[in-house]
């Protein structure tokens, strides 16, 4: 999201912190107008949005992911999350895994989908599977599919290579789903 720069932060150069910003005057006033148009204008999409019954947060069917996870393995930090898909009458979980680095390689991250119902119980999960050449970004593996009416999310387990075998992890669990 862009973010207007408060006066304080701005120079009379048109600089924030140094870095020159683009196609700024330099006129702290200028933001603010912009700030002070941009509150209605997100006041307005939200009440045609609430008025047209769109939902801004519940258990919609769609995707959504729980917080990111921090895990060390040896001496390599990983990445994890826990994401889940629903629509109408299905669901599937699905557990993100990386190295908190640009690549992570072959064989290094592992994932195991799982998905629960709402009120706790698993449900499925898949198997675990891991990276099996390198990559530049997650490595995932997803649960079984469900293919009936419920609320859902994912919990899932990543593992990292930890130079002899593997460090088991649990992802923080998504926000729930209906399908």
């Amino acid at each position: 999201m862009w973010r207007v720069p408060s006066p304080h932060q701005l120079t009379t150069s048109g600089e924030r912190n140094g870095v020159k910003m683009h196609g700024s005057s330099g006129n702290a006033s200028t933001a603010l107008k912009r700030k002070r148009l941009l509150f209605p204008v997100l006041l307005t999409t939200f009440l045609v949005s609430f008025a047209a019954g769109v939902s801004v947060a519940g258990a919609n069917a769609g995707n959504a992911s729980g917080s990111y996870g921090f895990f060390t393995a040896g001496s390599t930090q990983y990445i994890n999350f826990a994401s889940i898909a629903t629509s109408s009458n299905v669901a599937q979980a699905t557990t993100s895994t990386s190295r908190n680095a640009s690549t992570t390689p072959s064989g290094w991250a592992g994932s195991r989908g799982r998905l629960f119902t709402s009120g706790g119980s698993l449900s499925c999960e898949g198997s675990t599977t891991y990276n099996s050449g390198t990559i530049y970004g997650y490595h995932e593996a997803v649960s079984c599919i469900r293919f009936t009416s419920g609320t859902w999310y994912s919990y899932g387990v990543s593992y990292g290579y930890n130079g002899s075998g593997y460090n088991a992890s649990y992802t923080y669990l998504s926000p729930n789903q209906a399908s």
